[in-house]
C-alpha cells in the first residue's frame, strides 16, 4: 500500500444529506468531512515518525520527506473525491422543489377547476 493509493485504504466516512434552509446540506458539514479526511491522511503520513528502529537509525524519520513527491497525487485524489461527493447534493436537488415553493399561493393561483385538482392529485 503506497501513498498514491491511500484514498482506497483510509477508513470509510459517512455523512447524511439533509434538507435544511431550502437547500441540501451534509451532516456533518462538508468542511468537517474534509477536515477529518485530511487528518486521516496526516496521521497515515506520520506513522513512520513513531517507529523505533534497532540501533541509532534515522531512516524512519526520513520516510515522509523522501516520499513527499507523492503527496501531490494524494491531495489531488482527495480533491477529486470531494468534488464527486459535493456533486451528490445536486443530484437530489430536484427532489426538494416543493420545499422551496409556497404551495398555498401556488394552488390559489393555478387551481381554478376541479379538473386541476384531479390532474395534480
Amino acid at each position: 500500500m503506497g501513498l498514491e493509493s491511500l484514498n482506497e485504504s483510509l477508513p470509510d466516512m459517512s455523512a447524511d444529506l439533509v434538507y435544511r434552509n431550502g437547500t441540501i446540506e451534509f451532516r456533518p458539514t462538508f468542511e468537517e468531512l474534509k477536515n477529518k479526511y485530511y487528518t486521516e491522511i496526516s496521521q497515515f503520513i506520520t506513522i513512520p515518525l513513531k517507529f523505533v528502529g534497532v540501533g541509532p537509525t534515522e531512516i524512519f524519520k526520513l520516510m515522509p520527506e523522501q516520499n513527499s513527491k507523492h503527496l501531490g497525487t494524494v491531495y489531488a485524489k482527495a480533491e477529486e473525491l470531494f468534488s464527486r461527493v459535493n456533486q451528490q447534493r445536486f443530484e437530489y436537488m430536484s427532489w426538494t422543489a416543493l420545499g422551496n415553493l409556497d404551495v398555498q399561493s401556488y394552488i390559489e393561483a393555478n387551481f381554478t377547476s376541479v379538473q386541476d385538482w384531479d390532474d395534480n392529485f
